[in-house]
């Protein structure tokens, strides 16, 4: 499989909220940064995606562009909804979104061993985190 597959098999593990394939696909020591915030360990990675599928209940990631240097990737996707949901109770509402996602990746041995996100999500959290 080529990085560019493992990218794409990542991304569809990431929206079909399967936290195992996903750590199928990383290394043992994989890094997930988003903007400024840096994620590593089973269960941080785990805490960090299932707080993200909670809000987004129906997120879908398109993978647009997609090169690979080596053991490296840059990655260019759009992720986008018609939903969010309160992360605490988990009631849903529409409110359609999308936001680019600029990716560099790092790839060992056949698995993703950094995954370094650039993007704004902001307004989606805001409005699942918004009152009623």
């Amino acid at each position: 499989m080529s990085n560019i597959q493992l990218a794409q098999r990542f991304i569809e593990a990431i929206d079909s909220r399967d936290f195992s394939e996903l750590e199928k696909l990383m290394s043992a020591d994989h890094v997930f940064s988003v903007n400024d915030r840096e994620f590593r360990g089973a269960d941080e990675l785990r805490s960090m995606w299932e707080g993200w599928w909670r809000i987004t209940p129906d997120l879908k990631t398109e993978l647009i562009e997609a090169h690979e240097v080596g053991e490296r990737l840059f990655v260019w996707m759009e992720c986008s909804g018609s939903k969010v949901a309160d992360p605490l109770t988990g009631a849903e509402r529409d409110f359609a979104w999308s936001f680019p996602v600029a990716v560099f990746a790092r790839v060992e041995d056949g698995l993703i061993a950094q995954w370094c996100e650039c993007c704004d999500s902001t307004e989606v959290k805001a409005e699942a985190n918004r009152p009623g």
